[in-house]
């Protein structure tokens, strides 16, 4: 076993070590605070975070925020790719695109039959009080599977916003200075729509808007990288 690279995700993201390990065409396992994700010869064949497994425990771990990372080359058994690592990584930052549109927000559920689902389980930690963030973790359930039905919910009138308590001092909260932008969330999921469309100038288009809506914003960024990642290949 070799260790060669160590790291912190808020520098280095585990979508840029996964890229690194591919072209490198690396076997072996990225080691996070919250689980793992094993390699052979550049491709992704096993993820864990907690109790998910596969793409899912994937996901999950591109939607953690950042910690502490190691790289390691060792032995790995040949099994079959979860994923391509270009789709499975667009997919991670469209929901983690998703996710950040609520996860700083309070709501409360709209009637007392309004969630469903893998929602059901916030009906009793949705007080009014607690951010998104804190009652997802409460009711043990994973970001991954509640962003797409969290903003779903929102936009059908299921979730009513309440006002986010104040950040405590020293803290660096969630989302975005100054709240989320409805522009910038527009650009980047028409930039999402048209790459899974193929239209990937007009793709390209929606996300230099985003990006001039918050300049240097990593996610912004990181989905042109990966736009010409695919126009590369």
């Amino acid at each position: 076993m070799s260790e060669i690279l160590r790291g912190l995700g808020d520098r280095i993201g585990l979508s840029t070590v996964l890229q690194l390990a591919e072209m490198e065409c690396l076997s072996g396992r990225v080691s996070l605070t919250s689980g793992e994700v094993g390699l052979h010869v550049g491709t992704i064949v096993r993820a864990r975070c907690g109790s998910l497994t596969g793409v899912e425990g994937l996901l999950e771990l591109l939607l953690r925020p950042p910690g502490g990372f190691t790289l390691e080359v060792t032995d790995q058994a040949a099994a079959p790719p979860l994923g391509n690592l270009a789709s499975l990584i667009l997919e991670g930052c469209r929901l983690q695109d998703e996710w950040r549109r609520v996860e700083a927000r309070v709501f409360v559920p709209a009637r007392p039959d309004a969630l469903s689902g893998p929602l059901a389980a916030l009906r009793p930690v949705l007080d009014g009080r607690r951010r998104i963030a804190e009652a997802v973790t409460l009711a043990r359930l994973a970001c991954c599977r509640v962003a797409d039905p969290l903003v779903q919910a929102v936009e059908a009138g299921d979730l009513l916003e309440r006002p986010a308590p104040p950040v405590p001092a020293g803290s660096n909260g969630s989302g975005p200075p100054g709240g989320t932008s409805v522009d910038f969330d527009t650009a980047i999921a028409e930039g999402r729509r048209c790459v899974r469309e193929g239209r990937l100038d007009v793709a390209r288009a929606a996300f230099e808007r985003a990006l001039g809506e918050r300049p240097d914003d990593r996610i912004a960024l990181q989905n042109l990288r990966r736009l010409a990642a695919i126009q590369g290949a």
